[in-house]
C-alpha cells in the first residue's frame, strides 16, 4: 500500500487514535495507522493499492476516526459502491458518503459522464 500526502494546516481536534473504539471494524494495521496518523497531522492522502488490500476497511476507519468530518469515498464500479454503502450503514458511519466516480462527477458537473458522451457538447 502506498500513500501520498501534502501538508495542510490542521485546526481541528480529534479523538486520539489510541482511544478510538473500533467496535466491529478491524483495528488498523501498521500501514493503515500510518495513513490515519498522516491525516491527523493535517495531510491529504491518496491511497493506491491492489484489490483486497484493505482500502474499503481503511475508508471506514477514516470515517470512524474523524466522525466530525465528512468523508467522501469514490469507487470504480457500482458493486463496490453498494458493498461500501452497506458497510457504512452497518457501522453507523453517517459522516461517510460512498459514490461511484461517474455518478459523483455527473452530480457535480451536471454532465452525464458514464458513457463518455457529454450531452452539452
Amino acid at each position: 500500500m502506498q500513500y501520498f500526502g501534502s501538508q495542510q494546516e490542521n485546526k481541528s481536534s480529534f479523538i486520539p487514535l489510541a482511544d478510538i473504539d473500533w467496535g466491529e471494524l478491524v483495528s488498523p494495521s501498521e500501514e493503515q495507522m500510518a495513513i490515519l496518523e498522516a491525516i491527523l497531522a493535517g495531510n491529504s492522502v491518496k491511497v493506491i493499492a491492489n484489490a483486497g488490500t484493505g482500502k474499503t476497511t481503511l475508508s471506514l476507519q477514516i470515517a470512524k476516526a474523524f466522525l466530525n468530518k465528512r468523508v467522501l469515498i469514490l469507487t470504480f464500479n457500482a458493486q463496490n459502491k453498494i458493498e461500501g454503502a452497506a458497510k457504512v450503514v452497518k457501522h453507523k458511519l453517517f459522516n461517510c458518503e460512498y459514490n461511484g466516480f461517474d455518478a459523483f462527477f455527473s452530480k457535480i458537473t451536471g454532465r452525464n459522464t458514464s458513457n463518455g458522451i457529454d450531452p452539452k457538447d
